[in-house]
């Protein structure tokens, strides 16, 4: 049997909370004993010529998946100490800075365009939003702003969209 899962992964580096979230392809070997689907084995899979998975999209309102994706902008912003939380975008000021105040001076909705992925059964949310940060860096009290562009991956749940991650796609 083949299938797709994204696996996400929480992990510390440097007294910091990162997060990996990873798309994949399995093969599970799956037999049929006494009754029961008994699973044997699942292994990492990648082949050729393996047919397309195509899962259906569960038509999640944009609305929903619109609000779950503001709060999370919003948690990455409030959350933020030197450097960004897990599942936001990594993005941090230059090292040694202090006082940091973080915020968004526009609407990461606006652009907002999703789409669905039927590989991996996630709705891929792309635009752009606009991020400053204030603070002191030897001596001086500095502001940057960014106009990055943004993939966000929201994945459709029972209980309500999910956002996996919001990563910064602007290449240098």
């Amino acid at each position: 049997m083949l299938g797709t899962v994204i696996v996400t992964a929480d992990y510390t580096a440097a007294k910091e909370l990162r997060r990996v979230v990873t798309p994949a392809k399995f093969w599970a070997k799956i037999k049929w004993v006494d009754g029961k689907l008994d699973v044997q084995e699942i292994k990492e899979h990648s082949a050729i010529g393996d047919p397309d998975i195509v899962k259906q999209d569960p038509k999640v309102p944009w609305e929903l998946v619109a609000a779950k994706l503001s709060d999370a902008f919003t948690h990455c912003v409030n959350r933020a100490k030197s450097a960004m939380p897990a599942g936001c975008p990594e993005w941090s000021p230059p090292s040694g800075a202090e006082k940091i105040n973080w915020s968004f001076t526009g609407d990461p909705l606006l652009t907002a365009r999703a789409t669905f992925d039927p590989k991996f059964a996630i709705y891929r949310v792309k635009g752009t939003y606009e991020l400053a940060v204030r603070y002191s860096w030897l001596g001086t009290t500095k502001t940057d702003t960014r106009n990055p562009t943004y993939e966000a991956w929201i994945a459709p749940t029972l209980a309500g969209p999910v956002v996996l991650q919001i990563k910064d796609t602007t290449t240098a």
